[in-house]
């Protein structure tokens, strides 16, 4: 019955959360595993993973055949004019340690926006739909992009860590903060 209602919950969040115009997210569905397998295996996107594993099919739908029991929501953007999915966006850990993961894997999308755009609506899903009271993110210190976007959403860096030498900064972003910090900023 929890995995029942956890599916519904993501049904309603996926009919709530508004994609940047032209584009639009949906959950993740086998449909997208060739795009999610070929970003994940990318060398230039897979280097910033905290697991840097080769992703196979068979490891996608055994991810995917068990999706609705795991402790997260995970969308793909697709470009609505071609039809094409061109990233991914997460939160995991929902209800333990919830933390944000983003990527655009299609490399002529990248640079434009999107990945601010998409993450404040996932911000905005966490804090006002599922009720959250804190955000995380574990991101490379090499990772400077990612590191950038999170500081200009009001993220700040509680951290650090480091796991098969490479060094990872932790930030947090809570809600009072972020209530605080979006409605003095023009972020939207």
């Amino acid at each position: 019955m929890k995995r029942q209602k956890w599916q519904q919950k993501l049904k309603a969040i996926e009919a709530l959360i508004k994609a940047p115009l032209g584009y639009r997210l949906e959950l993740i569905n086998s449909s997208h595993t060739p795009f999610i397998i070929k970003w994940r295996n990318d060398s230039s996107i897979n280097r910033f993973f905290f697991s840097q594993e080769k992703l196979t099919i068979k490891k996608q739908e055994n991810f995917l055949k068990n999706y609705f029991s795991k402790d997260r929501i995970d969308f793909i953007l697709t470009y609505q004019k071609e039809d094409l999915p061109i990233g991914s966006f997460s939160i995991k850990n929902v209800h333990t340690f919830p933390e944000l993961g983003q990527l655009i894997g299609e490399k002529r999308f990248r640079g434009k926006g999107l990945a601010k755009k998409v993450t404040l609506a996932l911000i905005d899903i966490a804090y006002d739909y599922l009720g959250l009271d804190s955000l995380w993110a574990r991101i490379q210190k090499r990772n400077r992009i990612n590191i950038h976007l999170h500081q200009k959403l009001g993220f700040l860096t509680v951290g650090e860590e480091s796991f098969d030498n490479i060094d990872y900064l932790i930030m947090r972003l809570k809600k009072e903060d972020w209530l605080r910090f979006s409605s003095e900023s023009k972020l939207k």
